[in-house]
C-alpha cells in the first residue's frame, strides 16, 4: 500500500534512499495504528484489574451498577496485572517508542 504512494512521490532511479525511506514511513504508520490499539486495550484490562470498585452498565447508561471487590479477589487481581499485564504493556511502549524513532527518522531522509 505504501508503495504506490512513495511511487508516486519519488522516482527510485534517481532517489532512491527518499523511495525507500517514503514506503517505511508509509508501511510503519499502519503498524503504529495497530500498536496504538493494542496497547489501549490491554491499558483498559490493566485498570480494570488494578481498580477496586468496577462500574458496568446492564442494558443502558440508567441502570448501572458499582461492583467493589473482596480483598481477597482485589489481591489476586493486582497479582494478575502486576506479573501478567504489565510485561505486555512495557513491551508495547517499547516496540511503540522504537516504532517512533524509526518513523521520524524515515520521514526525515524523505523528507530532506
Amino acid at each position: 500500500m505504501a508503495v504506490p504512494l512513495s511511487l508516486a512521490s519519488f522516482d527510485p532511479q534517481r532517489h532512491f534512499w527518499q523511495f525507500l525511506a517514503a514506503t517505511f514511513a508509509g508501511a510503519s504508520i499502519g503498524l503504529a495504528f495497530i500498536l496504538l490499539r493494542l496497547f489501549l486495550g490491554w491499558s483498559y484490562v490493566y485498570d480494570r484489574l488494578n481498580s477496586s470498585t468496577i462500574i458496568y452498565e446492564e442494558t443502558g447508561w440508567y441502570d448501572g451498577q458499582k461492583w467493589e471487590k473482596s480483598g481477597l479477589e482485589l489481591t489476586q487481581h493486582r497479582l494478575i496485572a502486576n506479573y501478567q499485564i504489565a510485561p505486555i504493556l512495557q513491551r508495547l511502549r517499547s516496540v511503540g517508542i522504537g516504532l517512533a524513532i524509526f518513523l521520524v527518522l524515515s520521514l526525515s531522509i524523505a523528507i530532506f
